[in-house]
């Protein structure tokens, strides 16, 4: 999910669509029953044509206890050493909890035998015995619908997926879009690393060099639709990536005390803004395009001034 929306990507068949039940408090919750239904809409409730999909949602039942202390204060803040690890699988989410009523949402960065590592540092501290289960509830967003031509006519989309769960609150509606392709903000670790190499010695256990590419690139992504810019569809080039580069260097060196790590996290608070104010003011740079959902076409050259572009007097 990106910034609240599902992406699609067209013509890529069947795809899952995952998310995480949240209770009234904003906790995490695992559900033990759920549906779904997929629609359209931009069709109306009367249109047989709706409804895409329904039926029994997918519940990850993975489950596992630790077999030492993890988190906070112990030397094993970011992987927990586990009964056993089969099953689980990198890039999904996880609940921890203890017998207090502790919890903790982790996503899974890598496993290996006995052992699961997260991509974040925990933030609270969980004994021998804290039960690791899975949490995410999916379905699976129609191979015929991604697949259709046209499908990515007026924006791809909105459709919606409505989850119904045993978790209040219920139903939850979550926004789908068809995009033809996706992750075009997504930088390496080394694209990071460019900017400034030492951030792979100051990165740490609380912000790993991938956090900060993630949250970086996500907010990126929400200030380019604020100014009405489809970052589906709209290819920065260098620019972008480099305005995601320093924002992630940002976050990672703004957590470091100091008064050098604080200048160095300015300086790149200050340059990631400067190459994303190039995206989103005036004239777009050289060699970025700007293609239509519809046609997948763009205009010849580049650097060319379409309506979403602000033009400074």
């Amino acid at each position: 999910m990106t910034n609240g929306h599902h992406q699609v990507v067209y013509q890529g068949g069947a795809q899952a669509l995952a998310t995480v039940p949240l209770n009234r408090q904003a906790h995490p919750t695992a559900a033990t029953a759920a549906t779904f239904r997929v629609v359209d809409l931009r069709l109306g409730e009367d249109d047989p044509l709706r409804l895409l999909a329904s039926g029994a949602a997918t519940l990850d039942t993975t489950s596992t206890t630790t077999t030492a202390p993890a988190g906070l204060g112990t030397a094993r803040a970011r992987e927990l050493l586990v009964a056993s690890s089969a099953g689980f699988t990198q890039g999904k989410r996880y609940l921890v909890t203890d017998d207090s009523g502790i919890r903790e949402l982790v996503l899974c960065a890598a496993t290996a035998a006995g052992l699961i590592k997260l991509r974040n540092e925990l933030s609270r501290k969980f004994d021998t015995g804290a039960t690791v289960r899975g949490i995410e509830v999916s379905c699976t967003f129609p191979a015929l619908e991604a697949n259709k031509d046209g499908s990515v006519d007026d924006g791809g989309g909105p459709y919606a997926v409505d989850w119904s769960w045993d978790v209040d609150p219920s139903p939850r509606r979550e926004i789908v879009f068809i995009v033809r392709s996706a992750g075009e903000l997504t930088i390496t670790e080394e694209e990071l690393l460019a900017v400034d190499p030492t951030l792979s010695a100051v990165a740490g256990t609380r912000v790993s060099l991938a956090a900060a590419i993630r949250t970086a690139a996500m907010e990126v992504r929400a200030m380019m639709q604020a100014a009405q810019v489809d970052p589906d569809n709209f290819h920065g080039s260098a620019t972008a990536k480099l305005a995601v580069a320093y924002r992630a260097a940002w976050h990672i060196l703004r957590h470091k005390d100091g008064d050098r790590n604080d200048a160095k996290a300015e300086m790149s608070r200050i340059e990631g803004q400067k190459y994303l104010d190039n995206l989103l003011i005036g004239r777009p740079p050289e060699k970025s395009v700007a293609t239509s959902p519809g046609t997948d076409t763009a205009p010849a050259g580049s650097s060319k001034k379409y309506h979403h572009w602000q033009v400074l007097s």
